[in-house]
């Protein structure tokens, strides 16, 4: 444990120091990066349990969640509680709620997370919650 917590810290401080903005110290933009890391393995670890369908995936070595529905039909249990876990803010919730097989992908970036979606009736709801860049 104390292993990934480290090759979580040097990661999360190798990203801060080549991202890192003017307005924050390199250490802070690594701690803000290896929380990312940790907060999106936690959502997936507590939501995959509930994830019947087999709707979610922990993808890039823990760097991203995939969300997969497979129809219209399929349950979107396990992706409501990713977002609820992250603290997904509820405008991005409405936007993703609103999305028709007409708007093609959807882009939303909150909280050092980038979040990528599509639906379509045939396909149900497709997304992948990653590290936002810079």
């Amino acid at each position: 444990m104390a292993g990934a917590v480290l090759v979580v810290g040097a990661a999360g401080f190798a990203l801060g120091r080549s991202t890192a903005s003017g307005n924050e110290s390199p250490i802070e933009a690594a701690e803000a990066a290896g929380a990312s890391q940790v907060r999106l393995e936690a959502a997936y670890d507590s939501c995959d349990r509930r994830d019947s369908g087999g709707t979610l995936t922990l993808a890039d070595g823990g760097a991203s969640i995939v969300v997969d529905t497979g129809s219209e039909y399929g349950s979107t249990a396990a992706m409501d509680c990713v977002l609820a876990e992250l603290g997904t803010k509820q405008s991005i919730i409405a936007q993703m709620g609103r999305t028709t097989a007409m708007m093609g992908v959807q882009d939303a970036e909150d909280d050092g997370l980038a979040y990528s979606w599509s639906y379509h009736p045939d396909n149900g709801v497709n997304m992948v919650i990653e590290y936002a860049e810079g």
